[in-house]
């Protein structure tokens, strides 16, 4: 079965920009790596769909800039609601958690986030990198800055930090164990809401 979208994954050259209005990109076979001095630029209204092994390695810079009537998705290969059918198979899938792995932000990355809905992840792969740990945005030493956007839906921690800077601003955290959690590093946090977030908004790791 072919699904209904542009496939993509491997390396992103510098000033690439993601910008679809009626199909999704498609991330499934494999990841998509954003190098270092190379920038990928995400375009409002643009819906990005990913499979189990699917997630975003940013080395370099990733820009994920949203407007209101005009959010930027990351969400499942299963979710029918945004994007349309991309799977071809009616209701015979559903989107769950752990449908895909994570972004990862490696040291000396940096990630701008407005107006973005990021949903379904968190695939146990995410804790090869630190036993235990799944999340769905995963900084390893960047400089993130998220506002205006929904973190739902993940499996274990929505976000977590290991070291670097995590800035989030009037964002929503809904349905995952931690909203946020951290081991090192700075986080700036203002106006958020964390609902159903079994373990608590913000946790702080000790090592």
């Amino acid at each position: 079965k072919t699904n209904k979208g542009f496939g993509t994954n491997g390396i992103v050259r510098d000033g690439t920009v993601w910008q679809t209005s009626d199909l999704p990109i498609i991330i499934i076979n494999g990841g998509v790596r954003i190098p270092q001095n190379a920038t990928l630029t995400i375009s409002p209204g643009s819906v990005i769909k990913m499979g189990y092994i699917g997630e975003l390695d940013v080395i370099g810079n990733l820009i994920v800039k949203g407007i209101p009537n005009s959010k930027i998705y990351f969400t499942s290969l299963n979710d029918d609601s945004t994007g349309g059918d991309t799977n071809g198979d009616a209701t015979l899938t559903l989107p769950a958690k752990q449908n895909w792995k994570a972004i990862f932000f490696e040291n000396g990355s940096s990630g701008d986030f407005d107006n973005a809905v990021i949903q379904y992840g968190g695939y146990a792969a995410a804790g090869e990198y630190l036993p235990g740990t799944t999340s769905t945005i995963y900084n390893r030493g960047g400089d993130i800055s998220l506002k205006n956007s929904f973190i739902g839906h993940n499996f274990n921690e929505g976000i977590f930090q290991d070291t670097g800077t995590t800035t989030i601003d009037h964002s929503e955290f809904t349905d995952q164990s931690i909203g946020f959690r951290y081991r090192g590093g700075y986080i700036n946090f203002s106006n958020n809401s964390f609902y159903s977030d079994i373990g608590g908004g913000i946790n702080n790791e000790t090592t």
